[in-house]
């Protein structure tokens, strides 16, 4: 998928219907970035791959669904201060679709995220230490990356929670 001489991490892979998405952190200056590319079902590269978000370095751990017409991305995006939670979408061409959306904007870090379509919503966890330990929390958006409702902790106020995962069961 990428013949370029740089680390490359984190990958997450998604079945459309009719081709795969793949989404990794790729690192070829100091900082790391999202790359996307499609896959077909005969694992043949479809175009090239393509930045996400589109310019912007301290990108990781992308988590990608296929949310009913495009690719949905959500990853951590490294700041000054902190890391927060993006999501942003790709169209069936593999092409960028919008624009970044952030997911968390708390003090303290928000990172390694988890994303599922549930059919109607993007739900996504991840792990967050905005109250001094980690803690997971959830938060539900729209179709389009609208937050509907209030994020929530999901883990238990006491010890350590971590690295979260998510499974939609259709119901």
């Amino acid at each position: 998928i990428s013949d370029t001489p740089s680390a490359h991490a984190h990958s997450s892979v998604v079945w459309s219907g009719s081709e795969f998405g793949v989404a990794w952190a790729h690192r070829d200056t100091s900082q790391w970035s999202i790359r996307f590319v499609r896959v077909s079902h005969d694992g043949v590269v479809q175009g090239s791959p393509i930045t996400v978000p589109d310019g912007t370095d301290g990108s990781e751990y992308p988590s990608l669904v296929w949310a009913a017409s495009r690719y949905a991305v959500a990853w951590e995006q490294v700041g000054a201060s902190d890391t927060e939670i993006y999501l942003d979408f790709i169209s069936p061409d593999g092409s960028a679709a919008g624009a970044d959306i952030a997911v968390t904007s708390n003090t303290g870090d928000s990172d390694r995220p988890w994303l599922v379509w549930t059919g109607s919503h993007l739900g996504v966890t991840w792990q967050d230490r905005s109250t001094g330990s980690w803690r997971i929390h959830f938060a539900r958006t729209s179709a389009a990356g609208t937050p509907v409702g209030s994020q929530i902790q999901v883990s238990p106020a006491d010890g350590i929670s971590e690295l979260s995962r998510l499974l939609w069961t259709g119901s």
